[in-house]
């Protein structure tokens, strides 16, 4: 452990902020980025976590195993529901009030004449035909109205009062996409509501059978879907129609199940799955990261992923919470990903960049630094070494414990040798 923290340190305050403030930025050259896990030690709480909201204030809320988890950035506190349920999906509307659904109840959070808050059930206010509704599994809260979905019921709240749908099978989703309603009905197919009533999309011509788990905004005519074991598709409402869009992960995708989603703050797209951890992708498509346990990333379940108003990402996981710094241009490699040894020198060279360390030299390669073989002798210093006679010509030369070498294919060919002792070092200037 104190090893692998020199090595980071190092990086970090040594060499890799003046490295990459003069050089440009390669794709390929990710490293990994800062993660904060908390797990039931730190907040106290039940292993599972389902939802997230942040308030005006700049609050987090987490839906826990055992209620609502408010986190002020240095506390968690638990604030319990009725008959200790665990909470299952939270939201928040434009005035800043907190909405909760649980397994048959659903209600908001409001401060009580202390100012702490405290869960107010809406149970009261549900038929009593209605009331054994099971999990709320997701809430909408747009502008005074809110949506609470359960499997076979939908509930709406507005100014004091109550409405429920019932439906003959699971609801899988809803969304909305321009002021309007859509949900997404089992073996019938997506909905839109109009004037209190759901109406079929007919013209739909693809995706009639999938089960939809998410929805998030395209652009101005269209949304992206996403389903279990399946591509992304994008929908497009006027229409009705519905079509898939290629990415870089369509291949996860068609074998991990696509749990959660949110749109980061640069407008990417943050994909949680139950079992792989995270993919942000671009609007193209492209992966553009990759959050895991090989990431340092606690759990892979990911239950739901939402942005902080800080541009980082924080996830509800199978078991814990975690934070993702996605708002830091700085990222780092460590011994998870091959830095075995401490840095001493780093340099790029044709596009790929080499890192000398205390014991052999290393290069980066899809993401991971790989050590040169064969040669496991402290290397000071790296050099992009140009002909006299013709500077066009250049030559990767590495100053080392027992000499000179050329660093050529990724392979070291002796060019000098020093009779190293302990006071002796080669540097190049």
């Amino acid at each position: 452990m104190k090893s692998d923290c020199k090595i980071f340190i190092f990086i970090l305050f040594s060499t890799l902020i003046n490295f990459l403030a003069t050089l440009p930025i390669v794709s390929q050259e990710r490293g990994k980025t800062f993660i904060s896990n908390y797990s039931t030690r730190e907040y106290e709480g039940h292993i599972q976590n389902w939802d997230i909201v942040q308030d005006t204030r700049g609050l987090l809320y987490f839906a826990n195993g055992d209620g609502i988890l408010e986190y002020d950035g240095t506390n968690f506190k638990l604030i319990s529901l009725a008959l200790k349920n665990s909470a299952r999906s939270l939201a928040i509307d434009s005035s800043g009030i907190i909405y909760y659904g649980s397994a048959n109840d659903f209600g908001f959070l409001y401060p009580d004449s202390l100012g702490k808050l405290m869960a107010n059930s809406l149970k009261t206010l549900v038929g009593k035909k209605d009331k054994n509704f099971g999990v709320v599994s997701d809430i909408i809260a747009k502008e005074n109205t809110v949506y609470f979905r359960t499997y076979k019921k939908l509930f709406r709240y507005k100014k004091g009062n109550l409405k429920c749908w019932s439906f003959k099978h699971n609801i899988s989703a809803q969304f909305v996409f321009k002021d309007n309603l859509y949900i997404k009905e089992a073996k019938i197919g997506l909905k839109i509501l109009e004037s209190d009533t759901f109406r079929l999309l007919s013209n739909i011509r693809k995706n009639k059978g999938q089960r939809l788990t998410l929805s998030l905004p395209y652009d101005s005519v269209s949304t992206i879907f996403g389903e279990r074991y399946s591509k992304l598709k994008i929908f497009f409402p006027k229409s009705g129609y519905v079509d898939e869009i290629t990415t870089d992960i369509d291949d996860i995708l068609s074998k991990v199940r696509l749990y959660s989603a949110c749109i980061s703050n640069n407008e990417d797209y943050a994909l949680g799955t139950d079992g792989a951890g995270l993919y942000i992708i671009n609007k193209s498509g492209k992966l553009l990261q990759e959050i895991n346990e090989r990431t340092g990333l606690q759990n892979q379940s990911v239950l739901n992923v939402k942005a902080d108003n800080q541009e980082n990402l924080w996830l509800a996981l199978n078991n814990g919470i975690s934070k993702v710094v996605t708002s830091s241009p700085i990222t780092y490699w460590d011994k998870s990903i091959g830095l075995t040894e401490t840095p001493e020198a780093i340099l790029r060279f044709k596009g790929i960049m080499y890192i000398g360390t205390q014991g052999g030299i290393f290069y980066l390669a899809d993401d991971r630094l790989v050590k040169i073989k064969n040669y496991d002798q402290q290397c000071w210093s790296l050099i992009d070494f140009h002909e006299p006679g013709d500077t066009s010509k250049h030559h990767l030369l590495a100053g080392t414990y027992d000499g000179i070498y050329e660093i050529k294919d990724n392979q070291l060919i002796k060019i000098f040798n020093s009779q190293a002792t302990s006071r002796r070092v080669v540097l190049f200037l």
